[in-house]
């Protein structure tokens, strides 16, 4: 009889090997919903794809897992209708799912009127359970945002309409009051947080976007050091890099990200040091030359209004550091 250690080790290796063979299936599968992987996690190796398509290593915390990333390509999207985003979403979730608990179901079954080892059974089993709890949470997801009072949902609707060419200024954001969604939790917030206060900052309604940060920078400060939250965390650094300047806020920001954000190639991560170094360090060259950079790979950077939004602060950073004192 195995000894619960061996047991354990076992049912882990079930689990990676669960994460194989989704991370396989996404890579597969994502170019035919319309999507494509934008970053790799391999045991805490973290690979970003570059605005060549092509990925590179990047030095990161991490756990003893591998994961995938996709996003909606930009460009095969922006002309698809948001109903059919999705769609094609939901399907893509659906079908890497199931198709995993097949994968490892069949095998259990084998085993089972075969007479298996305990161990082989308990790594293929171990392998099905997570397959049917990333179907249960893919499920959970689609509830969330397909119901009609969810902020994700609203966010998605927002994203859309940005990627489709309207600028962050004409969006019109609905504040949480209006959706009523006050309550909602943090995950369903998250993006919404973005697009809201880049709106009041377009349109520089700055006292609402201060009352804004403040009442949500002390729940963003406590969020796990995952990527869905890495965003959020960006817009932390450029308010307080490039809207309301706080040398403190801005350095602790950026000592959290450097890891990531010193090794990005694409023009936002350019930009926010670009901000950075200017209004924080004082460093017009170094601000320039990255401002430069991402002036250089801004046109591969996302689509319609977010590549809109980012040329209008690359240009201003430009201006701003057009006369250096070398």
């Amino acid at each position: 009889m195995p000894n619960i250690l061996v047991i354990f080790l076992v049912c882990y290796s079930g689990t990676i090997l669960c994460n194989i063979v989704y991370v396989l299936l996404q890579s597969a599968l994502a170019p035919t919903f319309l999507f494509r992987i934008s970053a790799y996690k391999i045991f805490g190796f973290h690979f970003e794809r570059s605005p060549e398509g092509k990925f590179k290593y990047i030095k990161r915390k991490g756990f003893l897992s591998i994961l995938a990333f996709p996003t909606l390509d930009p460009e095969r999207t922006k002309d698809v209708p948001h109903e059919k985003i999705t769609r094609n979403e939901n399907m893509y979730l659906l079908l890497c799912a199931n198709i995993s608990i097949v994968i490892f179901v069949i095998p259990c079954v084998i085993g089972f009127f075969n007479n298996a080892p305990l161990l082989l059974m308990a790594l293929f089993a171990t392998g099905a359970f997570m397959a049917i709890l990333k179907l249960a949470v893919t499920i959970y997801a689609m509830v969330l945002a397909t119901s009609k009072s969810s902020v994700a949902r609203y966010s998605g609707e927002l994203a859309h309409r940005v990627r489709t060419g309207t600028s962050f200024k004409d969006l019109n954001v609905k504040s949480l009051a209006e959706l009523g969604a006050v309550d909602a939790k943090i995950y369903e917030k998250i993006n919404y947080i973005q697009f809201y206060a880049y709106y009041l900052e377009e349109n520089e309604r700055f006292e609402e976007l201060d009352a804004f940060i403040s009442e949500y920078e002390p729940v963003i400060r406590n969020l796990p050091d995952i990527r869905a939250y890495l965003g959020v965390r960006l817009m932390l650094l450029h308010y307080y890099s490039a809207v309301k300047i706080t040398p403190d806020k801005a350095d602790e920001y950026y000592a959290f990200l450097k890891p990531l954000i010193e090794k990005d190639q694409d023009a936002n991560s350019f930009r926010i040091r670009g901000y950075y170094e200017l209004n924080i360090h004082h460093d017009k060259p170094k601000a320039r030359e990255l401002a430069i950079k991402a002036n250089e790979v801004v046109d591969s950077f996302s689509i319609g209004g977010e590549r809109a939004r980012e040329k209008a602060l690359i240009d201003r950073l430009l201006e701003l550091t057009l006369d250096i004192d070398y």
